[in-house]
């Protein structure tokens, strides 16, 4: 990895300056990918599409974000890639879904939400990250937020059907995954492979979001 010059955004709200990492170039050794389509190397930072301010705990869109012209080097914290907490990840979910989005960033806000919720159920290398159980209430969110996800994607791309199916299993909507899976074709033999290990968690009724054998299933969708 080959770090880059800060990115410098502002806040939406209250125009505070914030201090993002770049990178030059990443190293992808050492990655992990799950099954949900989220990946992480630990030479391979990626500013989260879900930032917070700094100054007034405001939630907004990274795609969104505006380059100060001045700003007091003063006001900025240690450089980071605003990396939320499942619990600010769940405020910025329900506050930004109630802003006007494109389906493109319902997107981006949805996928972040699953892949923070999944957090605790991952075994990440080199990665600090404290994880505890999820709650009832958090476990009916994630659920909803699968189902509401699954309408945006589309069935006429492979990966999204792969997501699809995925979403249907981790929802608890097995019979749906199967069926979406049944006779699935891919000119990607790993796609094939992965899929027919979705299909055996679905007819054992396990939900739960697994690590791939290796990297390069899904193009970033973070």
């Amino acid at each position: 990895m080959i770090p880059g010059k800060p990115d410098i955004i502002k806040c939406p709200k209250c125009r505070w300056p914030k201090s993002l990492i770049t990178c030059i170039s990443r190293n992808t050794t050492g990655g992990q990918q799950w099954s949900d389509a989220y990946w992480w190397a630990p030479m391979a930072p990626i500013q989260s599409p879900i930032q917070k301010c700094e100054h007034c705990g405001h939630y907004f869109l990274l795609s969104r974000a505006k380059r100060p012209w001045l700003y007091s080097k003063k006001k900025l914290e240690q450089q980071n890639t605003g990396q939320l907490s499942y619990e600010e990840m769940k405020e910025a979910f329900e506050f930004l879904l109630t802003q006007k989005l494109t389906p493109k960033e319902q997107l981006t806000v949805r996928f972040q939400y699953i892949y923070s919720y999944n957090d605790a159920f991952r075994n990440f290398n080199f990665r600090d990250v404290i994880t505890k159980d999820r709650s009832i209430v958090d476990h009916e969110l994630h659920r909803k937020n699968l189902l509401s996800t699954i309408t945006l994607l589309d069935r006429g791309k492979i990966n999204d059907t792969y997501l699809i199916a995925e979403f249907f299993r981790e929802a608890g909507e097995f019979n749906n995954c199967i069926k979406i899976l049944e006779g699935f074709k891919t000119i990607k033999p790993y796609l094939k492979k992965i899929s027919d290990i979705v299909v055996q968690k679905a007819l054992s009724y396990d939900n739960m979001v697994f690590e791939l054998p290796e990297m390069g299933l899904f193009a970033v969708r973070r």
